[in-house]
């Protein structure tokens, strides 16, 4: 189970995203809204706060929390795997795969996505209603990209005019 390095906040400018850490903001409230009441760094989501507080002086219920990190991934089709009690939502390289924001007991959830490689963004979204609270995060690469015949073309195919998240046939 991972360790949350924190502060009380107090106006402070968050640190930049990097490859490094999880940089995360804790809210007093299910909806992310309004300032943190504390931020920091972890190196992993991997929580299991049970019935208690993730912080003295932070609240046991009706809390959410963000995280965000770069990871470096070689190219290829990962799973991504949360195992969340209560609401969770996971973008990975700007696309929200996992979109499960309910109150619900310890559920895992599973999305798979194509990558190109290098450092990809990542968010994970969660809230704590009531009772237990528990929130990890898991990845693998499951397939390498095809690799391409000398000479050959590799075409990619978006469902939109921008070109923008994953193709939807390569």
């Amino acid at each position: 189970v991972a360790k949350m390095n924190y502060v009380l906040i107090g106006g402070q400018t968050p640190p930049p995203v990097t490859d490094q850490a999880w940089y995360n903001e804790y809210f007093a409230n299910t909806n992310l809204s309004g300032t943190p009441t504390l931020t920091g760094t972890t190196s992993a989501v991997n929580f299991n706060w049970g019935f208690a507080s993730p912080a003295p002086g932070f609240p046991a219920d009706f809390f959410s929390v963000r995280w965000v990190r770069n990871l470096a991934l070689e190219a290829g089709r990962y799973r991504f795997t949360v195992t969340s009690d209560d609401g969770v939502r996971v973008w990975v390289n700007n696309n929200l795969i996992i979109d499960q924001w309910r109150t619900q007991a310890a559920t895992t959830f599973n999305a798979e996505i194509d990558l190109p490689g290098g450092s990809i963004p990542v968010k994970v979204e969660y809230y704590e209603n009531t009772e237990r609270a528990q929130v990890a995060l898991n990845w693998a690469k499951i397939s390498s990209p095809p690799t391409q015949p000398v000479g050959a073309y590799r075409a990619e195919y978006f469902s939109n005019a921008s070109l923008s998240g994953s193709p939807v046939l390569v």
